[in-house]
């Protein structure tokens, strides 16, 4: 008991010279609220009552001590208590209804907390606080309602930023929603419809921030989310990360591939953004599509070198380092590259289409630069890799082929009884007309088969005319526009 007594006086001793030295009614709720958190109410409540006596003409005090008891002693009692002491004083003091709200919100009762809400807009109808607690608590189960209370704020506070509010109201229930369904993109596109109307330097910059995230991730308007960054970037900090990774983000939706490394290399110098390995990744990206290859492989090597990604998500990283080795003509690195990244996938048993026509296409690039037999020999190598194709990977075969026939006729060099080309131009019109349906890029192929063939009865040592005009002729009921078609009927007798 003594003990307490010591403590009780030690409070009251600290308190109440806080309070005095101070005067002002914040300073001494600050000191009260720093000893109701500490102590149990039965040593404060004393302390506070000479509190209030000695701002009896001031509500705040009051309130002051009674949110305190709420939310740092969580004891309804003890802020009713004091909630009314402030009523008394100030039967229209708008922040203790406001409080009287919050107290049975804490206790599960909607009703009697809309109550004090209305009771605090009643009293002061130009005060936000309470319309919007009042929104707030009603904006799940009916947001169109809240949507009206809070704008019944501007018949007597015009001024009032009401659709901010609405917006910060609608991001809300946003995140409350289940990702990525309906009602979450439907409360996110109303969230950002009021944002729009807002000046934009009017809005809290974790806001803005939300603003452009939900410009880039739910309406996919990239330009409008890059006019938010810009806007951030401008008002912030020239390398605030949160807005320059918006931006690099926004721009790489939209292939502005030198603007995607303008903001990335911002976000890398930020010192208050930690860098996600997706940055680096997006940023290796836009340096190779800006031709700044050696940038492009420096970025790739701190992710392939990180021991924190998986092999299998390294597998992207590798095949751009090979890609920027061909974009820059360093074939012998090129290939080195490739067949590494090529066994990695092997390893995983994760080769696709895709991967053999990159791989096969390093080669047919690098033909380009060479002449004789390194041509004929590169032309070769795309060929069995275009032919692997076609054997592992049916849904890809008329691909593979069209790719092969075009090979295979550059191989020929003209020489149509070489045979290369011929059967697989044959095996291409077969899967062709095996399709129930063909599209305009099937029929393309198609032509190119049949005028291929065409050729062949033409052009080769034993020709046959009769053999030549009907492929001409087929070439003709896909494409009746084809002149040279048209005439090699013509002509052929």
């Amino acid at each position: 008991m003594r003990n307490n007594v010591l403590i009780c006086t030690a409070m009251a001793i600290t308190c109440c010279s806080t309070a005095l030295a101070q005067s002002s009614a914040k300073a001494t709720v600050g000191a009260a609220r720093a000893v109701i958190k500490k102590y149990a109410p039965k040593y404060t409540a004393p302390i506070m009552d000479e509190l209030c006596d000695k701002f009896k003409k001031n509500p705040e005090v009051a309130v002051g001590i009674a949110d305190a008891y709420l939310y740092n002693q969580r004891d309804t009692a003890m802020a009713h208590r004091y909630l009314n002491i402030a009523l008394s004083i100030n039967s229209k003091y708008s922040p203790a209804y406001l409080l009287g709200g919050e107290i049975e919100e804490s206790a599960k009762d909607t009703a009697k907390a809309i109550g004090w809400y209305e009771r605090g807009i009643h009293t002061d109808p130009a005060a936000p606080e309470c319309y919007l607690a009042y929104a707030k608590l009603i904006s799940m189960k009916d947001p169109a309602k809240s949507q009206r209370k809070i704008e019944e704020l501007l018949t007597h506070n015009p001024d009032y930023p009401v659709n901010l509010e609405l917006a910060k109201m609608y991001e809300r229930i946003g995140d409350n929603m289940e990702a990525d369904s309906e009602e979450q993109k439907e409360a996110y596109g109303k969230s950002i419809e009021f944002y729009g109307k807002c000046n934009l330097d009017y809005i809290p910059k974790a806001k803005l921030e939300s603003f452009g995230i939900m410009l880039y991730a739910n309406s996919k308007d990239y330009v409008k989310a890059i006019e938010v960054a810009k806007f951030g970037i401008k008002k912030y900090h020239p390398v605030n990360g949160s807005f320059n990774r918006l931006a690099m983000m926004a721009n790489f939706n939209l292939q502005r591939w030198s603007d995607v490394v303008l903001f990335g290399e911002a976000l890398l110098k930020s010192d208050s953004t930690k860098i996600s390995l997706d940055d680096y990744w997006n940023l290796a990206r836009a340096y190779r599509n800006t031709q700044k290859y050696d940038k492009a492989i420096s970025v790739s090597r701190q992710l392939t070198g990180n021991d924190s990604i998986s092999d299998e998500k390294k597998l992207p990283v590798y095949l751009l380092i090979a890609q920027c080795r061909k974009d820059m003509g360093d074939w012998a690195s090129a290939k080195r590259e490739y067949e590494s990244y090529m066994q990695k996938k092997g390893e995983l048993g994760t080769i696709t289409a895709y991967d053999l026509s990159e791989y096969a296409g390093m080669y047919l690039e690098q033909s380009k630069e060479l002449n004789g037999e390194e041509k004929l020999q590169a032309y070769k190598e795309a060929d069995a890799i275009y032919k692997e194709m076609a054997d592992k990977f049916p849904n890809n075969i008329d691909f593979a082929l069209i790719n092969r026939l075009v090979i295979n006729s550059k191989i020929e060099q003209g020489d149509f009884d070489a045979g290369l080309a011929g059967p697989i131009a044959e095996q291409l019109i077969s899967v062709m007309l095996a399709k129930a349906e063909r599209n305009t890029t099937d029929n393309a192929r198609l032509v190119t088969a049949y005028n291929y063939m065409a050729n062949y009865y033409l052009r080769k040592k034993k020709s046959d005319i009769k053999m030549s005009k009907a492929y001409f002729q087929k070439v003709l009921d896909i494409d009746p526009n084809d002149e040279n078609a048209r005439k090699a009927v013509t002509i052929l007798k």
